[in-house]
């Protein structure tokens, strides 16, 4: 049942709120019955233009949070009742990592929240506790949320994520499972993301024939994403498939890469190799993803592509290289003094070259 709030107008003028009582039942069903990620109580319906603009940014959310940020804040303009935007331009900062302008919405919402349903509230609640790093609070929160609306993809999906952030992989795979359904809406919410969080699970559960079964659909769908590519490799490592792997490999060589390298997929490999095959391998692997990202980086200076020299540097260290690594680390700390990555990777080429008062 939802509520629709009273409407007021004048007499002599009452096409306004006409409109108005025009807009939220429409606005309502709208809500409720078209696919969407946000299936909580909310305190008010929105009006059906609102929601229109929510809709589009949704469209946008997964692949351009900028141009989704537009519309989301567009949606609030045109009802400052409706909080389902509010919720997703939080996301979109800190996503992008404006935490200063998302912290500033939940101050802004928190001034209302008698106003708010509980689901609304729960959600206040969650982004102040993520603003500040209390992942126990999130969590906490987070069941609260799930509990009350077990059809919210939203709070499904980031219960799924706490939870693996806090070692929790049992919990977050269930949870990302039963969170995906077979709603296309939230594939727009999540992209790529839920094949690497799920795959993660579980990976670390053990579940390698479930994780590169979730891989394999992740390459249909994003052949260009190089990242999940590389998670395909941790897969087929850890499950004794060397030949596919070389295969997989050896396609990421020749399409197109629409994020990441291939290079990027040797590394992951690498990685892989050294925890379930042996030293030799892994070293050999990653001693050809640095063959590869310097053929890439032939030109570009450490200034014009930072990332691909931090990654090339962490495969000379993968490579046991410990010298080269150092050295190129000490030029991407000059052009970002304060990354806390390539300081601690310092700290270990430091007491790799057994240099132990550097290394503190």
């Amino acid at each position: 049942v939802v509520v629709i709030p009273a409407v007021k107008g004048p007499r002599a003028g009452p096409a306004p709120a006409i409109e108005q009582l025009r807009q939220r039942p429409m606005g309502a069903v709208a809500f409720h019955v078209e696919p969407g990620i946000v299936r909580g109580e909310v305190a008010s319906p929105p009006t059906y233009d609102a929601y229109r603009e929510y809709a589009i940014g949704l469209e946008l959310f997964g692949t351009e949070p900028l141009s989704a940020l537009e519309h989301f804040e567009r949606a609030a303009a045109m009802d400052t009742t409706f909080v389902a935007p509010w919720m997703l331009i939080c996301f979109c900062y800190t996503n992008t990592g404006r935490y200063a302008a998302a912290d500033s919405q939940v101050r802004a919402l928190s001034g209302r929240r008698e106003r708010l349903s509980p689901y609304e509230g729960w959600f206040l609640d969650y982004m102040d506790a993520s603003l500040r790093g209390n992942n126990t609070e999130e969590l906490r929160v987070l069941r609260l949320m799930r509990e009350a609306s077990p059809d919210d993809y939203v709070a499904a999906y980031l219960l799924g994520v706490t939870a693996l952030g806090l070692n929790r992989p049992q919990e977050a795979a269930e949870v990302l499972w039963s969170a995906r359904g077979e709603n296309e809406d939230t594939a727009l919410y999540h992209h790529s993301w839920w094949f690497g969080f799920l795959s993660r699970a579980l990976h670390l559960l053990g579940d390698y024939e479930n994780e590169l079964e979730v891989l394999q659909e992740a390459r249909e769908r994003y052949p260009g994403l190089m990242f999940l590519r590389g998670h395909e490799a941790r897969a087929l490592v850890a499950l004794g498939r060397l030949d596919d792997l070389e295969a997989l490999i050896d396609e990421s060589l020749s399409i197109p890469a629409e994020s990441g390298t291939a290079a990027g997929v040797m590394s992951w490999a690498s990685t892989a190799l050294r925890v379930h095959v042996g030293r030799e391998e892994s070293i050999a692997m990653a001693e050809r993803a640095v063959e590869r990202r310097r053929q890439q980086l032939e030109g570009p200076t450490v200034a014009d592509d930072w990332q691909g020299h931090h990654d090339l540097a962490f495969d000379l260290y993968g490579a046991e290289r410990w010298r080269e690594a150092r050295e190129l680390f000490l030029q991407l700390g000059a052009e970002r003094p304060g990354d806390e990555d390539v300081q601690g990777a310092l700290g270990v080429m430091a007491a790799r070259l057994g240099e132990q008062e550097k290394a503190r």
